[in-house]
């Protein structure tokens, strides 16, 4: 069911913790194939395929949910039925099954020819998998109350023959799918809470949240704190990059005592005058004086501008040309996206160095050494954890968590932390860094958006209406105006 090309896409969605997404309005035999596949794949990547039949069960009843409640709205609107009338909801129901069941096809026709549509969506958030199930039948404040009676009935159930025979005996006789369900996370360890619906503008939303197994996360979190611990054998910041930058922490520091730093350096030095001369400052006369270059950059700049420079330095590697050019286009977008919001200059420039550092967790294992790397075998071979946790993290799992790890113990400032650490994950992001975190992730997407490796619907729903971005046209056209910008200032960088 799944080619070798969809396997790598499902791989590197993981990877970037973006959500792999299936949009259908019938939900056939061949979708149905498809989610389990994708399934299967992603619960043995978490070490969680012991428990893909509940999981699997679980699944299936939330969709089947989901398109039961579309079939339902177009029986109702055909037969001039007002689902939130209590009369009529009860008319409506006493026909409904036996009606449908009988000329489903009919009635899913109905529901694609009206846009209602079921989304599957298979999120990777850290050591956390996000099953979620959309569908744009709003769900009534009666049946969602009606789902959660039955999800609370089930904690008093303690076997599935009891939770049989009291519901098939109830005069309802509904709501036997649900308790089967909450019953089945029981039996894996999670409590009803793991499951929750919600609705935002008209679309119901129906989310399952599991764990990564324990052996797996805890063997990722042991290799990610060997690869930060054992940080001495990825070069430092040189050293008179680190003197610049406690200059630069030092209130009685002076523009001229941090010029004089920076003119040991003609590479560096080379670069503030390119920048002050560069449009961004957009200055009458050219500038070819150090000291009076410092002073027109700032302190904040300075801080942003050793910054990259120090990693670009710091983390050479094969191949670093790809992945600097990537970093630029996602800073200068990030800054954009930034002033097109109005915020202010320095969340721009936060955004900015956010875009150009964000994956610097990648470029560290270019760095790491054989000993290191040995060090890691030896820890999953005492650990008995699969090899396969290490290919993982080489292949890019984490690096967004690595680097952060690293950014904070090179000491980079709060906000250039969080833009690392939740570069794919925006919306565990602290409220006050959104401005520069949704930025860093929308500009980042994009990139991949640009190469066809994610679609309109993996993209946050949160962050696109941050930027007022409805539909795919309107992300088209912001791509454009990017892609528009960017070729004009690429030489500044």
């Amino acid at each position: 069911m799944i080619s070798e090309a969809q396997r790598d896409k499902i791989y590197t969605a993981l990877t970037k913790s973006i959500p792999i997404t299936i949009t259908t309005h019938k939900v056939s035999r061949d979708t149905e194939l498809r989610i389990e596949a994708i399934l299967e794949l992603i619960l043995t990547e978490f070490g969680l395929l012991d428990v893909h039949d509940k999981i699997s069960y679980c699944l299936k009843e939330i969709v089947t949910n989901a398109k039961k409640a579309n079939t339902k709205r177009v029986y109702f609107e055909m037969n001039g039925l007002n689902m939130s009338s209590p009369d009529d909801y009860v008319k409506g129901m006493k026909t409904f099954k036996e009606d449908t069941l009988t000329n489903i096809d009919y009635y899913l026709n109905l529901q694609e020819e009206a846009g209602l549509y079921v989304k599957i969506s298979f999120h990777a958030q850290g050591n956390a998998l996000i099953l979620t199930v959309r569908n744009n039948s709003e769900i009534s404040q009666k049946e969602l109350s009606r789902v959660y009676d039955r999800m609370a009935r089930a904690r008093t159930y303690h076997s599935m023959e009891e939770a049989f025979s009291e519901i098939l005996d109830d005069s309802e006789g509904a709501g036997l799918g649900i308790v089967i369900m909450v019953l089945m996370l029981r039996k894996i360890g999670l409590t009803e809470e793991a499951f929750e619906i919600t609705v935002n503008s008209g679309v119901t939303s129906a989310a399952l949240t599991l764990k990564m197994a324990d052996v797996r996360a805890q063997g990722i979190e042991l290799l990610i704190d060997e690869i930060v611990n054992g940080i001495e054998s990825i070069p430092q910041f040189p050293e008179n990059i680190r003197r610049i930058q406690n200059l630069i922490n030092d209130s009685e520091s002076s523009m001229t005592d941090i010029a004089k730093q920076i003119s040991i350096d003609p590479a560096m030095t080379a670069d503030v005058l390119k920048i002050v001369n560069s449009s961004q400052f957009m200055l009458p006369n050219k500038v070819e004086n150090l000291l009076s270059a410092v002073s027109l950059i700032g302190m904040k700049g300075l801080r942003d501008l050793i910054l990259r420079y120090g990693a670009q330095k710091t983390l050479k590697f094969e191949g670093s040309k790809e992945l600097w050019e990537h970093s630029h286009f996602v800073a200068f977008s990030a800054y954009s996206l930034v002033r097109s919001r109005r915020l202010s200059k320095d969340i721009a420039e936060d955004a900015f160095m956010g875009g150009i550092l964000h994956d610097i967790g990648k470029a560290v294992f270019a760095n790491i050494s054989t000993g290191l790397m040995a060090r890691f075998q030896s820890i999953a071979k005492d650990k008995n954890l699969p090899t396969k946790i290490i290919e993982d993290l080489f292949a890019g799992y984490s690096h967004a968590e690595i680097g952060a790890r690293i950014a904070e113990k090179w000491n980079f400032p709060d906000s250039l932390v969080s833009c690392i650490r939740f570069h794919h994950d925006p919306g565990n992001c602290n409220r006050n860094d959104r401005g520069y975190v949704y930025a860093v992730y929308l500009a980042n997407i994009i990139a991949d958006y640009k190469e066809d490796e994610v679609t309109f619907d993996q993209i946050d729903t949160q962050v696109l209406a941050f930027y007022n971005i409805k539909n795919e046209a309107d992300l088209k056209k912001v791509v454009s105006e990017l892609d528009q910008k960017f070729s004009k200032e690429r030489s500044t960088f």
